[in-house]
C-alpha cells in the first residue's frame, strides 16, 4: 500500500496534514527526516503554519463578532425524536434471519441418475449409444445372389426390423410370393410382406 505522503502529491498538502498531525508515524518520521536536510522545505512549513494560523484566527474573530445562534427549540426535537427512534428500534420484534434450507439427503442420488439418464438419452440421440436390439452382421447370413428375391435381399439388410430371414419359412414365402406377383395379385402382394 503507497503511503498517505505520496498519494498527496503537492508539499502543501503533506505540510498541513504534518500540522494538524494527521500523518501516520512513518510518514510522519520521514517529513521530519527532509524537514531537517532541506531549507527550502523548513521555510514553507513556516509559511503553511502563519497561514494556518492566521486563518483560524479570522475564524475566531468572526465566531466573536456574531456567534452562532443556537434554537433550543430545535435541540429539544432533534433529542426528543432520537429517543423516538430508539424507542422504537427496542420495540421492534426481533427478525430472524432465514436459514437457507438444503434439499433432502435423498435427492441427490436421484438428481444423479436423472442427470445420467440425460447424457445416455444426449449420447443416444447423435448415435454415439445404441440400445437397439442385437442385429447379426449381414456376413452372418449366407451371401445370396442378385437374382434371388426380395425377402432374401431384405434378410442382408441390418434395417429389416424382425432380424434377418432366414430358414425353411424363407422357402415357403419365396415361393408363395412369386405365385402372388405371377397372379397379379398386389394387395396379396403387399398383404404378404
Amino acid at each position: 500500500m503507497a503511503s498517505v505522503m505520496y498519494k498527496l502529491g503537492s508539499n502543501e498538502a503533506v505540510l498541513l496534514m504534518y500540522l494538524a498531525d494527521e500523518l501516520p508515524a512513518e510518514d510522519r518520521a520521514e517529513v521530519e527526516q527532509m524537514l531537517a536536510s532541506d531549507e527550502s522545505l523548513r521555510r514553507q512549513l513556516s509559511a503553511v503554519g502563519d497561514l494556518q494560523a492566521s486563518v483560524t484566527g479570522r475564524l475566531d474573530d468572526v465566531e466573536i463578532a456574531k456567534p452562532a445562534r443556537v434554537d433550543e427549540a430545535a435541540v429539544g426535537r432533534a433529542l426528543r425524536e432520537m429517543r423516538r427512534y430508539r424507542l422504537e428500534c427496542a420495540a421492534r420484534p426481533t427478525v430472524e434471519v432465514a436459514v437457507r434450507r438444503r434439499w433432502p439427503k435423498w435427492s441427490y442420488p436421484i438428481a444423479a441418475a436423472a442427470a445420467l439418464v440425460f447424457v445416455l438419452i444426449g449420447l443416444w440421440g447423435v448415435g454415439v449409444v445404441n440400445f437397439g436390439p442385437d442385429v447379426p452382421n449381414s456376413s452372418a447370413v449366407s451371401p445370396v445372389a442378385p437374382d434371388d428375391d426380395i425377402l432374401n435381399q431384405l434378410a442382408l439388410n441390418e434395417g429389416w426390423p424382425f432380424g434377418p430371414v432366414g430358414g425353411t419359412g424363407l422357402d415357403e414365402a419365396t415361393r408363395r410370393a412369386d405365385e402372388l406377383q405371377a397372379s397379379d395379385d398386389d394387395d396379396g402382394l403387399l398383404l404378404m410382406l
